[in-house]
Formats: structure tokens, C-alpha cells, sequence
């Protein structure tokens, strides 16, 4: 269609999960510019990492010309400051754009040995999608729960010899949206891949209430102190003004935005 800005001949994703829930990232993404606003949109694609626990590396930012010229664009290490910026040569119509990257995890996150996917199958709704697929390996020491959402392809699992499973999601030829006025955002209609490690909404409660328990329980010495300031109240107004006023008048709140809370 004479609106698409560029087309999608291969989306690949590749998810290496590791039991402690840190997980390698391998994407391949081949893309071709269509017109002026496709080559604006692939003219800068920021990658993003998350600082400190994440590192994004350029394997490959290539254009491959309409004489059959490769053009190569610098890669590099987004480090543990965060994500980066590739930059890629002047693009025009009838260029096609290669670019893999890795995005590894360094570290495990406060949520412990969690792994969650949230892995689109277009990288855009509204462009045209030739070929898409996502492969996740899991090993055996981190099950894991699938979702699949919008997705009208074909699901492949392989076992491992190492006990862990293979899991594969391909879709061949997805049209792009047809956005209409008021419709519900991408992500709850472009076909998803999900996993995550908490089994269920249960599960994830349990770990959360683990989490937040010891900020919310109040202590032996904030129940006496709220004792001592309400001894002489005569009704539950009365008790909340006292505790309220000492609240605001002896205790200075500074914000140390830093750790899990």
C-alpha cells in the first residue's frame, strides 16, 4: 500500500534463559525502506538497555544498496550506562537496513531468579511482516508459563539434551493494522509471545507480599509511640489529629531514592 513506510522481511528474536533468570538476547531485524518517511523512521534506532543490569552490543548495522553496494554503519557497547543510538547511513527507497544485536542481562534484578518475555512478533503494527520468530530456550531449573495473545502461527517445543526445552514461534506474512479511530493500542492487538517464571497471579502475590511485608507491618516502637499520642483522645477524629500533627511537626522527610523501595 502506498502508505506503508517500509516493509519487514525478517524479525528474529533468540532468548537464551539462564536458571538463575538472566537471559542472552539475539535480534535480527531486515528491513526495507519504502519510501521517504521509512528511510526518516530507520534513519536513528535507539537500543535500550536497562543500566547496570543490562548490555546492548552491535553485531551488525548494514544497508544493502539498490547496485548491490553494502553500506556499514558503526557499532559498538552500550556499557552499563544504558542503552545506545545506531546511526546509519543516508538511507533512500529500495535500501534494505540489517541490523543484529545482543542485549544481555549482567546481573539478576531484585525479583530474584525471574525471567519474563513480553516478545512481539512485528516490530510495528503497521507495517507489513514477511517472516517472525521467536525462540526461547529454557533450562530444566526455572520453569516457565507461556501466553500467547493475537497469535495465528505455528508453535514448535523440542526437548534439549541438557533437560531444558527449545520453544519456537514462527508467523509468515502478517498484515499490517488498520488503525481506526479510538481502537485499543498495539500491544493488546499485535500478536505477543509471553513467559514468565510465576506460574500464576498467586504466585507473584505470595512473592510481592515477601517484598513489601516488612514496610507496611508496624513496629513495637511506632505502636507505642502511637499510644503515648493518643492516651488522652476521645474519638477516632481526635487520634488521627495527634498523630497527624506529630507526623508533620517532628519528623522531616527526605527522599534516598535508591534500592528496591
Amino acid at each position: 500500500a502506498g502508505d506503508v513506510s517500509r516493509e519487514v522481511l525478517l524479525e528474529r528474536t533468540v532468548v537464551d534463559v539462564h536458571p538463575d533468570g538472566t537471559a542472552d538476547r539475539y535480534h535480527r531485524t531486515v528491513q526495507r525502506v519504502l519510501n521517504e518517511s521509512g528511510a526518516r523512521a530507520l534513519d536513528r534506532i535507539p537500543l535500550y538497555a536497562h543500566p547496570g543490569d543490562q548490555e546492548v552490543r552491535v553485531l551488525t548495522a548494514d544497508v544493502l544498496k539498490a547496485d548491490g553496494t553494502v553500506q556499514r554503519a558503526r557499532t559498538g557497547r552500550g556499557g552499563s550506562r544504558g542503552g545506545l543510538w545506531v546511526d546509519l547511513p543516508p538511507l533512500e527507497a529500495g535500501d534494505v537496513v540489517d541490523l543484529e544485536y545482543r542485549l544481555d542481562d549482567l546481573r539478576t534484578t531484585f525479583f530474584g531468579n525471574y525471567f519474563g518475555m513480553n516478545e512481539a512478533l512485528s516490530p510495528d503494527p503497521s507495517l507489513p511482516v514477511y517472516e517472525s520468530e521467536v525462540v526461547l530456550t529454557a533450562p530444566p531449573e526455572l520453569p516457565l508459563a507461556f501466553h500467547e495473545r493475537n497469535f495465528g502461527g505455528v508453535h514448535e517445543e523440542e526437548a534439549l539434551e541438557s533437560g531444558g526445552r527449545r520453544h519456537t514461534w514462527r508467523m509468515e506474512r502478517i498484515a499490517p493494522l488498520r488503525t481506526e479511530s479510538l481502537m485499543p493500542p498495539a500491544p493488546e492487538t499485535a500478536p505477543v509471545v509471553q513467559a514468565s517464571s510465576f506460574a500464576s497471579w498467586e504466585a507473584f502475590g505470595r512473592w510481592w507480599w515477601h517484598l513489601i511485608e516488612g514496610e507496611i507491618r508496624v513496629s513495637p516502637e511506632m505502636a507505642a509511640k502511637v499510644a503515648e499520642l493518643t492516651a488522652g483522645a476521645r474519638s477516632p477524629l481526635e487520634k488521627l489529629r495527634a498523630v497527624y500533627d506529630f507526623v508533620v511537626t517532628d519528623i522531616r522527610y527526605n527522599a534516598w531514592e535508591f534500592g528496591v523501595h
